[in-house]
């Protein structure tokens, strides 16, 4: 398991996704083997927020039928998208969509070069309820058939038959679903708007994402080089409430065991733990306004 190419988290435009330019450049170049499977959230990304651009998605779509590289792209917070297209632009296509790009130009022999590498996974869990162990799974056909055999698949796991087949079967032949989306999409704007509000009053935090467009999270940097994991330590010294997520803890590779594939995670990655130092993230979802506004003002006040 390695790291893929990442936004530096000082880049202007914005930071938390995949460089998608670099990791091509990087294949081509003979300085990286291209990878047999990608995972990544392209949609409202744990932990920043960041949203895969459509350019990028048709690059790592084309790179991905290329190279033979099935890109696993978990998009739980897809439909958890209230922007303002006026304002923010259209919201991108799931990436299962983006195996249609240039399709008929492939040697129709190569089913991998013919129906793309891309898979979309979703759930219901984060726009339905907590508990609903249920999703669905969006992919060539080649890839469908090959899963859809396998027994975990067949049974639904667990508690997720009872669920799949009555519940929310039921909740989508109603258009129950529906509904509720649109009123939780509203309830996570305003609850994304009021913390942002507040937080944005202190010069000393900046949104380098600006105002959550989706999803559960906002990613916030202390200026005047503030260690997150530091003052997390003085927040809870100090009595306060105030909890968050330090950017260094947000690292999958931080404090790797093997110490040479560290550095080549490093390497590969372009950033490392230590570039997140002054970071942190904050999850809206689970507070209403009131908790939010009392956690955002104590946050200040440390």
């Amino acid at each position: 398991v390695r790291g893929m190419p990442m936004i530096h988290p000082d880049n202007i435009g914005g930071t938390g996704g995949i460089d998608v330019n670099r990791l091509v450049d990087l294949v081509d170049s003979g300085k990286l083997s291209a990878p047999k499977m990608m995972y990544l959230v392209p949609s409202h990304q744990n932990p920043t927020g960041h949203t895969m651009p459509v350019d990028d998605r048709i690059l790592l779509a084309e790179f991905a039928k290329k190279h033979g590289v099935l890109v696993v792209a978990d998009e739980v917070y897809h439909l958890l998208d209230w922007r303002n297209e006026e304002v923010d632009g259209q919201r991108p296509a799931r990436m299962a969509e983006f195996n249609r790009i240039h399709s008929n130009d492939e040697d129709s022999t190569n089913s991998i070069r013919s129906n793309g590498c891309c898979i979309s996974v979703a759930s219901f869990t984060k726009i339905f309820a907590p508990g609903v162990r249920c999703g669905w799974i969006e992919a060539p056909d080649r890839i469908v058939k090959s899963i859809a055999q396998h027994g975990y698949i067949v049974s639904q796991g667990g508690l997720a038959p009872f669920v799949g087949d009555l519940i929310m079967c039921r909740a989508l032949s109603d258009r129950i679903g529906d509904s509720y989306l649109r009123r939780l999409n509203k309830e996570y704007a305003n609850r994304a708007r009021k913390l942002c509000a507040i937080l944005q009053e202190d010069e000393r935090i900046v949104l380098p994402n600006g105002r959550p467009t989706g999803g559960y999270f906002l990613w916030l940097k202390f200026e005047q080089n503030v260690d997150s994991e530091e003052f997390l330590a003085f927040c809870i010294d100090q009595g306060t409430e105030v909890r968050f997520r330090p950017g260094t803890l947000c690292d999958a590779f931080a404090n790797h065991s093997d110490g040479e594939e560290q550095i080549a995670n490093d390497e590969t990655s372009g950033v490392t733990s230590s570039s997140f130092r002054s970071y942190a993230r904050l999850c809206f979802a689970d507070l209403d306004e009131a908790d939010l506004e009392e956690g955002g003002r104590e946050l200040l006040k440390a």
